[in-house]
């Protein structure tokens, strides 16, 4: 089945019956196109330039695509899973009065960031039924601006 068309198929139920549980959506992860949309979202980031504590680009795991998205998807389905420690990294922030602050930023590898991509997929058409329509914050196509016109 499409990506799309099982999270609209989520993001129904959800609406339909607020109630309603959902069990076994991890089966989800590891699908084959599941996975793919999830790496093509991943991939545009300006971020999958960089590499996690791995030291791998997006460039350098596109080298052997397939083979890394079978293996990915493999200890998915035998739930072996486990996500990378994030590469640790400061940038520089400067706040007012010229004063630098140094802001902690942490950079996952990029099985983690699919991985992560594709758990978002699965919840995010299921939450947004329990959202507020005036809920702007870290939304899909909401933003601060919305939100003050609507104020």
């Amino acid at each position: 089945m499409d990506v799309g068309e099982t999270q609209k198929k989520l993001s129904r139920w959800a609406e339909q019956d607020r109630t309603h549980r959902f069990y076994d959506l991890y089966h989800l992860l590891y699908q084959d196109d599941w996975i793919r949309t999830a790496q093509k979202h991943v991939r545009p980031n300006a971020g999958s330039r960089t590499a996690g504590c791995d030291g791998v680009t997006m460039r350098d795991f596109e080298k052997d695509l397939e083979g890394n998205l079978y293996r990915l998807r493999k200890t998915l389905t035998e739930e072996r899973f486990e996500p990378q420690p994030v590469r640790r990294t400061y940038i520089q922030e400067v706040k007012a009065g010229g004063r630098i602050k140094l802001r902690p930023l942490g950079i996952p590898d990029i099985c983690d960031r699919i991985v992560q991509e594709a758990l978002r997929m699965v919840l995010e058409p299921i939450w947004e039924a329990d959202f507020c329509r005036h809920s702007y914050g870290f939304r899909p196509n909401r933003s601060t601006k919305d939100a003050v016109a609507y104020i």
